[in-house]
């Protein structure tokens, strides 16, 4: 039955999971004419307790894992959300609309496991509107499809692996953290400290300048750095993915990563950029034309051809585009004004961020650069005469320890846009790394806790493991990522498996949830 049909019946429910987004979904089922509601469960509905003294994570008979003990993060709101659901009419639709993310999908998992037990018979659906927009929504509800158990495979697994890593290898009593993403960080620093001061060197070609970055001080380039071909046409920038516009809003702003984050998201939900934590450096064809029409709009062509195509990118490893500006972002966005005479972080963001976009479709004739050192980073091509471009590339630019770390972690895939500010903000507040950006002795006592091996690609080759086991459902994806860290750490193996409660002795149904979501007749799963 198609969403319109079953909108003019029984009523049905629209369930997000951030309250901001309520007015956009109401005023999108208002617009599409359907009686829905809308409910939002203010993030994750079930938590782990706090002490890790109760992993909350049980081994099944087969081998997989399984949670155990989470509570509700909010009890009033699982109430209402339960209520909510309970109240629907036999037959009724249910689409879930959280973010099509790790998090959103194990947020989709559980409130479709409430459904399946207040709600028989209702119709599951997903839609993933890709901005918060009118338009976006009303399009990603009707287009909504059945619902599948197994996106949240991935989010669901990798929490449960990172529980077990927490309870098994953390010093408990002497506070002292051990955690895949965490730990690989403060290694990374402990073998090469962060340096909050950034080299930039200057290749000039006619008009157009290509600046190359390299991180220390006292470091400098030489000949064999890098390498120089012939000459092509390029994009002066490419789109911003969100590590890009963490350093944008520090540049531009002056705003720490945190409230860095915190912007973005806001943006996001009030409807003026699309989706934030992607690691896409290129655009969607309609976000790309967008900006296109904008450069023409400016009058820009004459410091370089104008083409939305560099800027697209069709590869689809992250299911979202580069950081792209909504039409109300666009209508927010005064490019050609100054920055420091904006009087709000949100203005100065915004039209730095199109400014960006502008620049990822206005192409120019540059030399080849293929750099030859990992530590080295191309930051564009400045032309000369275009307004907001400085006439001056100064030899040093400082940057903040914490947005340091968040390069470093970007540079060697230490954890996911989703979470690298709150680890690089912890590794700050604890003093475990120094405003120099060295590791303290803090954090040397922290990091000494750890296993020597847990280092950045220990921490990637996890998730290698967790991917490659996907479809075999979260539980089983879990119990391989811990078997593959047993067998990489046999000193500390039994420390992982002592953590593991069996699930026969909690009385626990042996079904992981994507079981329980795909048979009608199994039982529920109470979590």
């Amino acid at each position: 039955m198609s969403l319109r049909s079953a909108a003019t019946g029984p009523d049905g429910l629209v369930v997000i999971e951030a309250s901001g987004k309520l007015g956009a979904f109401r005023r999108a089922i208002e617009h599409v004419g359907w009686n829905f509601g809308v409910v939002a469960t203010l993030g994750h509905l079930y938590e782990w307790p706090t002490s890790l003294r109760h992993p909350g994570v049980c081994r099944r008979s087969d081998g997989g894992l399984v949670d155990h003990g989470r509570r509700a993060a909010r009890p009033e709101v699982l109430a209402h959300v339960t209520q909510r659901l309970s109240g629907l009419r036999p037959n009724s639709t249910v689409i879930l609309a959280t973010d099509n993310d790790d998090e959103g999908h194990a947020i989709a998992a559980d409130v479709a496991a409430l459904v399946r037990e207040h709600c028989v018979g209702a119709r599951l659906q997903r839609a993933l509107p890709g901005a918060i927009t009118l338009g976006a929504i009303a399009s990603a509800l009707s287009r909504a499809q059945v619902y599948e158990p197994g996106a949240e495979t991935l989010g669901v697994a990798r929490r449960q692996v990172d529980r077990v890593i927490g309870a098994g290898w953390s010093d408990l009593e002497g506070r002292k953290p051990v955690g895949r993403v965490l730990s690989a960080l403060l290694r990374s620093v402990d073998r090469l400290p962060v340096s909050t001061e950034r080299k930039q060197h200057v290749i000039h070609d006619g008009r157009i300048d290509i600046v190359v970055e390299c991180p220390g001080r006292g470091v400098e380039l030489s000949s064999g750095d890098l390498r120089l071909g012939g000459h092509g046409r390029v994009a002066a920038e490419a789109p911003p993915n969100y590590f890009d516009a963490i350093g944008i809003l520090e540049d531009d702003a002056g705003i720490d990563i945190a409230s860095a984050a915190a912007l973005l998201q806001e943006l996001y939900i009030s409807g003026k950029i699309g989706y934030p934590r992607t690691t896409r450096r290129g655009f969607d064809p309609a976000a790309a034309a967008t900006a296109e029409v904008e450069a023409r709009r400016l009058g820009l062509a004459r410091f370089g051809d104008i083409s939305s195509e560099p800027a697209v990118d069709q590869y689809r490893d992250d299911a979202h585009p580069a950081i792209a500006l909504t039409e109300d972002g666009w209508a927010s966005a005064d490019v050609l004004r100054p920055l420091a005479s904006r009087s709000t972080p949100r203005e100065r963001v915004l039209a730095a961020l199109a400014r960006r976009s502008i620049a990822s479709v206005l192409t120019v004739e540059a030399p080849g650069i293929e750099v030859l050192r990992p530590d080295l980073r191309i930051r564009g091509a400045r032309i000369a005469g275009l307004p907001w471009m400085a006439r001056h590339v100064p030899a040093t630019r400082d940057v903040s320890v914490g947005r340091a770390l968040v390069d470093r972690m970007e540079d060697e895939g230490i954890g996911r846009p989703s979470t690298v500010v709150a680890h690089a903000a912890k590794a700050q507040r604890m003093g475990w790394v120094s405003s120099s950006g060295a590791l303290s002795p803090e954090g040397r006592a922290v990091l000494a806790a750890a296993p020597a091996g847990l280092d950045a690609a220990a921490s990637r080759a996890v998730e290698d493991v967790l991917r490659g086991a996907a479809q075999s459902g979260a539980p089983i994806a879990a119990a391989r990522a811990i078997e593959w860290l047993q067998d990489c750490f046999p000193s500390r193996a039994d420390a992982l498996e002592a953590v593991l409660e069996p699930a026969a002795q909690l009385d626990l149904p042996d079904l992981s949830m994507t079981e329980d979501l795909e048979h009608d007749d199994a039982p529920s799963l109470r979590l």
